[in-house]
């Protein structure tokens, strides 16, 4: 690998926030100032970025371009998506494509008005609920010794998609559906880093101690059949959806934060992201929570810029 960063974001849980994190992350990147951009991201340049939606829901392609432009692109224009990739590359090893007719150029929203300059998308497709199907069932012919060796690149097609883009971008965020299925797998491969984000509940939480030991595992799997493959580090656990008391977490959101913290130390983020409505408001419109800056919609972009913060001096 080399070239772009690149971010999974990825819980087996559902509604915790992965898409508003992959979300806010990538475009709060142009909203540093240069003085930020210099200090975390060694230039003053705008960083070159490429959003991966790899989830059948579509969310993140949908909060980048609002759903109307989302629906005209997919399934009026029909512009080819990253389900389309996925199927070539499923059915030839060394597919020749223009990875340029998949990605769309210079259209993620930043408001009503505007677009972010240097930030792309690969749209996904709903059609992608069946692909952790058509993996499995999905066999090559190998010579290689070992059932890991033999059925390694089923965890490969996302890399083999992304390896001629690499250079074209400094950061590249995956945003997954919530299961460790193929379609996860394959974008935790392709990654260096690991994102988890997590409710302050029970039942959110619950997993996580069972995600960290699968993320050691496929290292593992992955470094004996690819020997040369970069560690998938996880960067952290980000806290989200938390109800406020006096600017502090509720009482109940508070015992379980404190209990990750004793658990994960320092994976534990120190910022965490608040519930709200700015964030969905601005979602339905199709732009991120930084262009609202009054009331909830201020508190929460603040909020997610002290997140990016902390994420970058992870990475």
């Amino acid at each position: 690998m080399g070239g772009a960063k690149v971010i999974t974001v990825m819980n087996w849980k559902g509604g915790v926030g992965k898409t508003t994190m992959t979300h806010h992350l990538g475009t709060g990147l142009h909203m540093l100032s240069k003085e930020e951009r210099l200090e975390y991201l060694g230039s003053e340049k705008m960083p070159r970025i490429l959003f991966v939606d790899n989830d059948a829901q579509c969310n993140l392609s949908i909060s980048c371009l609002h759903v109307e432009k989302y629906e005209d692109l997919v399934y009026k224009q029909h512009l080819p998506t990253i389900h389309d990739l996925y199927k070539l590359f499923i059915c030839n090893e060394s597919p020749a494509v223009d990875m340029h007719k998949y990605i769309i150029k210079n259209q993620v929203r930043m408001d009503n008005h505007r677009v972010f300059m240097g930030m792309d998308l690969l749209l996904a497709h709903q059609e992608l609920v069946y692909l952790d199907m058509n993996i499995a069932m999905n066999s090559r012919a190998s010579f290689q010794s070992g059932l890991i060796s033999k059925e390694i690149y089923k965890y490969q097609y996302l890399n083999d998609i992304l390896e001629s883009v690499r250079s074209d971008y400094d950061y590249i965020f995956i945003d997954c559906p919530p299961n460790l299925g193929y379609t996860t797998l394959n974008a935790l491969y392709a990654s260096e880093y690991c994102l988890i984000p997590t409710g302050l509940d029970h039942l959110s939480s619950y997993g996580i101690a069972s995600l960290l030991k699968e993320i050691d595992r496929l290292n593992t799997e992955f470094a004996t059949a690819v020997p040369d493959h970069p560690m998938i580090e996880v960067v952290g656990i980000v806290a989200n959806n938390v109800e406020e008391n006096r600017e502090a977490p509720k009482r109940s959101q508070k015992l379980i934060r404190e209990r990750l913290k004793d658990s994960y130390h320092e994976l534990m983020f120190e910022p965490y992201l608040t519930r709200g409505d700015g964030i969905p408001n601005a979602s339905e419109q199709g732009y991120p929570v930084y262009a609202d800056r009054s009331g909830n919609a201020l508190k929460q972009g603040d909020l997610l810029m002290e997140i990016l913060r902390e994420f970058l001096g992870r990475i």
